[in-house]
């Protein structure tokens, strides 16, 4: 409505899951986060269902590139902003394993009736148009949130 009033040329970028230093690791989200907190204070993980469930994860330097790159940008549109790929939480707490050396303690609870099996945005509009694409893989963004948490 405020383009077609005033002129008004939105940019629009849609987030996977972020996660990086700073991040809360209370609540429901934020799993990268709660998950590392909890395995560093060798308290078990609840996961309901398999930890099959997929999702796109994007470390917070990426998110900000983005966001970087679409102010240089002289037209508008909407922009899935993520890896481009999808991580289980299986594949996840594995991943945290490695970089803090401690074994997770995980409770499988029955899964939930609502949760979508796989969510993987397809950011090829943001590399073609923004020029960007995520430079982080889920191990480099974890060992680097993991790296601020021992501080």
């Amino acid at each position: 409505m405020h383009q077609e009033l005033y002129g008004l040329t939105p940019i629009i970028l849609r987030l996977s899951n972020p996660y990086g230093p700073r991040q809360g690791h209370l609540g429901s989200q934020g799993v990268i986060g709660t998950f590392l907190r909890r395995i560093i204070q060798g308290q078990p993980i609840k996961i309901w269902g398999d930890g099959s469930i997929i999702r796109d994860y994007i470390y917070i330097a990426d998110a900000v590139s983005a966001c970087m790159a679409a102010l240089k940008l002289d037209r508008g549109g909407v922009f899935n902003i993520g890896n481009g790929q999808g991580d289980s939480l299986l594949e996840i707490i594995k991943e945290i394993e490695c970089c803090t050396g401690k074994n997770a303690e995980i409770d499988f609870e029955p899964s939930r009736g609502f949760d979508v099996r796989a969510v993987v945005l397809d950011t090829s509009l943001a590399k073609n148009v923004l020029g960007w694409q995520s430079e982080y893989s889920l191990r480099q963004g974890i060992g680097l949130h993991y790296d601020w948490l021992k501080l």
